[in-house]
């Protein structure tokens, strides 16, 4: 039975298990309630395609017969009859009730998708939750096997010790009591779990066995409870049906108005033949008007009751915001104290081991006495709270995503206003080989990246990472859970011995690797541009050959770079690092590697001054502006003395350089540069 409460399978069996987030694409597929809102949303867009041609003119076709006698007899010399043909166009209905209609089909239109949206966010949520749930009562099981079995051993230690003194019974009760509620407690959650886990699976229509059971790692914002009033206001349902009902009336009432009048313009031709079987045909135009005799009674009448919808649809959804805004804040409250309790029992769980260091160092054969024996019981129920904390500030952080109308982080992640930041800032990394090695140390890093607003990083592919075991697995999870954070991923190479020929054999297999990684990755996992890092610059040779040279051979690189990436296939854009002095050494050459590249990322490593650094960059970015290409300022953190003076720095290159439409923002050189110098 351990065996359903076992760690995760080994990474040979975890790469066939869906993950949290793939679940979450299972829960959609399977739910009727969302594809019955597709449907409707399909319905309502038709619709609207229908009314938008409702009004438009018509072409109308009468036939007349008319004879003076009372009975149709084959005599037909005492008949006429005349054909018209008419185009014809109610003015009335095109220029009153047709923008009226066509209003009112918008809003049923919208709301039918924001019903889709919205139904999407709360099947997440009820997938979310359930899911949550099944971790909680694996702890839960967990933990209590654990208990079960350190009491076990105590109750082992005090059975001995009864035996030579009777008076010791309390406490052997006391332990076996214990025992018992915990085993009774592990076969309780043992059970749900399974019922838990099999009533999920059987909603996900998908088998057990490959459900991922791991906690989502993500990492959470800081949520300003402003920001989230203002998008719940925006995003509740129930705000969002008054706000479209007080629309559709508003519509509504403004078509009704108009509904009984009829001005009607019409041009046609009219054929006709009389009993002498003469012949003509003559053009017709004219006018028709028509409107009920109380007319202007009619109008107010009808114009007030949709009124009142409206404003009652109005001051539903005033009450409807407050409600909101209340549970939201309710809600913030308890993430916020969620918070909180997760610290205080992370806290609590460093005392515990602490404790039991201490206690053990003194002799370590007392690992199985009484007391180190209780001092693990009690380490393994702060590891429970902590846990159990973790899901439950988890689940609070999800359900506010949900009443505020958010279905995940990157919403937030991509609104620029909530983080403070409008600026695009990539970090080059170097380290692959040392982060992508745990999810710890990944899950580490994508921190480090969210909580800075990074939005790309040049990700060194070199040897030691592409020959790891199960690179294909660990590439993918760690692309996958960036582009969760809406972070973009650049495959980083290069060689300054690319630009010979003869040495570009490396290039070409490490292109290829990456043509064949995309290949078989799925969407979210696959690589997003090519960073080439050749740098001419850094050969010996460089001081003393033909600079010019260089810079020409570096361009016909990137051009045999291009054909490479084209013969596997690999659609993507390519990157080129150059450095800031490339501009005064040939400017012409410069040219030619801006327009083979798809984006410059220039290294300006040469100075914190700002002023300086600006009017050495400024030329360069003027040639990617002329050829339409994006241009990239890197920086080295190294260089500055404080967290303080880079911020101040790169505020000004940003509100500088921004005004030239093709600078795309700043690039940090390197991660551990930057890290080191914002941790200190």
């Amino acid at each position: 039975m351990l065996a359903a409460f076992s760690q995760i399978a080994p990474n040979a069996f975890a790469q066939n298990k869906k993950s949290f987030r793939e679940l979450e694409a299972l829960a959609l597929s399977n739910s009727q309630n969302f594809a019955e809102h597709i449907q409707k949303q399909i319905e309502t867009d038709k619709r609207l395609s229908t009314v938008r041609w409702q009004y438009l003119p018509q072409f109308s076709a009468s036939y007349r017969h008319i004879t003076d006698d009372l009975f149709l007899t084959d005599d037909f010399l005492n008949t006429r009859s005349s054909l018209s043909l008419r185009l014809s166009q109610d003015l009335v209905k095109l220029f009153k009730i047709r923008p009226a209609a066509i209003e009112q089909a918008k809003v049923e239109s919208e709301f039918a998708k924001t019903q889709l949206m919205l139904a999407q966010a709360y099947i997440i949520q009820e997938f979310r939750n359930a899911y949550i749930n099944t971790l909680i009562l694996k702890t839960e099981a967990l933990h209590y096997k654990k208990s079960d079995d350190i009491y076990a051993k105590i109750l082992t230690i005090k059975s001995k010790q009864y035996n030579s003194s009777e008076t010791l019974l309390p406490q052997v009760l006391e332990v076996e009591t214990k025992k018992l509620k915990y085993k009774s407690q592990f076969e309780y959650s043992s059970r749900q779990l399974e019922n838990q886990k099999s009533g999920l699976a059987a909603f996900l229509n998908i088998y057990e066995d490959l459900i991922l059971w791991d906690e989502p790692n993500m990492v959470i914002p800081k949520l300003d409870l402003t920001y989230l009033i203002k998008k719940a206001d925006k995003s509740n349902l129930e705000i969002l049906k008054q706000k479209y009902q007080s629309r559709a009336a508003a519509a509504r009432a403004n078509r009704a108005a108009y509904e009984d009048l009829k001005f009607e313009l019409f041009a046609g031709i009219r054929y006709r033949s009389d009993d002498l079987l003469l012949n003509s045909s003559s053009p017709e135009v004219g006018a028709q008007l028509s409107f009920p005799f109380f007319y202007p009674w009619l109008k107010r009448a009808k114009k007030a009751r949709f009124t009142a919808q409206k404003n009652s649809a109005i001051q539903a959804s005033h009450t409807a915001a407050s409600q909101t805004e209340t549970k939201v804040r309710a809600l913030y409250d308890e993430f916020m104290f969620l918070k909180s309790q997760q610290k205080v029992a992370g806290k609590q769980v460093e005392l515990r081991k602490e404790n039991l260091r201490i206690e053990t160092s003194h002799d370590q054969n007392r690992k199985d006495d009484e007391n180190i024996l209780r001092l693990k019981a009690a380490l393994a129920e702060a590891h429970f709270e902590s846990k159990i904390a973790k899901y439950e500030y988890l689940q609070a952080y999800y359900k506010l995503l949900y009443i505020s109308g958010m279905s995940s982080t990157q919403k937030i992640l991509n609104d620029k206003k909530h983080l403070g930041s409008n600026f695009h800032k990539a970090l080059w990394v170097w380290q692959a080989e040392e982060i992508i090695t745990t999810k710890n140390t990944m899950a580490d890093f994508i921190n480090f990246c969210a909580k800075n607003h990074i939005t790309q990083i040049y990700l060194s592919l070199n040897n030691k990472v592409i020959s790891r075991e199960k690179f294909e697995y660990w590439l993918g999870l760690f692309i996958s859970q960036l582009h969760e954070q809406n972070i973009k991923v650049s495959a980083l190479t290069g060689d300054p011995n690319w630009v010979f020929p003869k040495k570009q054999k490396n290039m070409q297999a490490i292109i290829k690797t990456v043509a064949e990684y995309n290949q078989q990755a799925t969407r979210n996992k696959k690589i997003d541009a090519i960073h080439f890092d050749i740098e001419p610059q850094a050969l010996k040779s460089w001081a003393s050959d033909n600079k010019s040279a260089l810079m020409n051979a570096l361009s016909a690189s990137l051009i045999t770079a291009r054909s490479i990436m084209d013969e596997y296939q690999l659609n993507m854009p390519m990157e080129c690092d150059i450095p800031y002095f490339f501009y005064k050494t040939d400017a012409r050459a410069l040219e030619e590697i801006i327009q083979i590249a798809d984006e410059t990322v220039i290294m300006a490593y040469q100075t914190t001054n700002a002023e300086k650094l600006t009017k050495s960059v400024l030329p360069i970015l003027e040639l990617c502006k002329k050829f339409g290409k994006k241009m990239t300022v890197g920086i080295d953190p190294g260089d500055f003395s404080d967290k303080k003076e880079i911020q101040l720095f790169s505020q000004y290159l940003n509100k500088t350089l921004e005004r030239i439409t093709n600078f795309k923002g700043l690039a940090f050189h390197d991660y551990k540069n930057y890290k080191r110098l914002l941790h200190n």
